[in-house]
């Protein structure tokens, strides 16, 4: 297993560095025959500052549902950490 982990080079979906780069990186590890990991970390929007609601959940969606089509499109796994933090951080924002 091979985890590439984003930062916040994707949060401009579809033209976002990660998912330009990931692509790559995925055949080299697949031609070595390893498995990929997409681990997808929360946008700045969900830890810039602390919290003192819960945070607008469409951009959260939105870079989680681009990670889940590059995901498909490499045919990796992907650890959706953006979606945890949202649950977390909906059911006890402070």
């Amino acid at each position: 297993l091979v985890v590439l982990q984003s930062y916040r080079d994707d949060t401009a979906g579809e033209a976002s560095a990660y998912v330009e780069y990931a692509p790559r990186f995925a055949a080299l590890i697949k031609a070595q025959g390893g498995r990929v990991v997409l681990y997808e970390t929360t946008p700045d929007t969900q830890n810039a500052t602390p919290l003192t609601a819960a945070p607008d959940p469409a951009p959260i969606v939105a870079k989680a549902r681009t990670i889940a089509a590059l995901a498909r499109r490499i045919d990796a796994t992907v650890v959706p950490m953006s979606m945890v933090a949202l649950h977390c951080q909906t059911v006890r924002p402070i």
